[in-house]
């Protein structure tokens, strides 16, 4: 029987949650891919199909995440203005989405917290120093265009500051798991 598009997009998502729920209970090293297809209610082929490995499934997590976090900044940079505004409404919009989704904050403790040090994940690794680097680049251009226009300080590395900058969302991010009422 061949499945249709719907359903299929439904089983990947099946298989995405039960991933989610399961990488965070057990750890990603200790999960098996058949606690994952247990879990969705499907066999192991449906994994291979859809993501091919484990750690396939687990960076379509993380990609998942990355790109809601993306589009957020995205969406509060393209709304202009100041410098000032611009840095607020960053940091606002990046607390909002870490409080307000469920999902976003499951995934941001999973890559923090039960990813562990598999080899398996070394592509992960790579990928979240790259963008990292990537990440502090953009943001000291950025800091750069403030000091030009006088609203930071000129004695201050703009290299530094990104550090600062990423350090105010990440910190509660770093904190809500094991303290999920601060």
């Amino acid at each position: 029987m061949k499945r249709t598009q719907e359903e299929a997009a439904q089983t990947r998502q099946s298989l995405l949650d039960a991933a989610l729920t399961t990488f965070s209970r057990q750890g990603f090293a200790a999960t098996r891919l058949g606690d994952v297809a247990e879990a969705a209610g499907v066999t192991r082929g449906a994994i291979s199909h859809h993501f091919g490995s484990k750690a396939d499934l687990f960076l379509a997590l993380i990609e998942d995440a990355s790109s809601r976090g993306s589009t957020v900044i995205g969406d509060a940079i393209a709304q202009g203005g100041s410098f000032v505004d611009i840095t607020r409404r960053v940091l606002e919009h990046a607390l909002s989405l870490l409080e307000d989704d469920h999902r976003f904050r499951e995934i941001t403790a999973l890559s923090l917290f039960n990813a562990g040090g598999s080899p398996e994940l070394e592509p992960f690794v790579r990928l979240r120093r790259e963008q990292a680097r990537t990440q502090v680049e953009q943001i000291a251009q950025f800091f750069q265009a403030g000091i030009e226009q006088g609203v930071l300080r000129r004695d201050l590395p703009p290299s530094a500051m990104p550090r600062a900058f990423l350090g105010l969302p990440t910190g509660p991010a770093l904190l809500w798991p094991p303290n999920p009422n601060l």
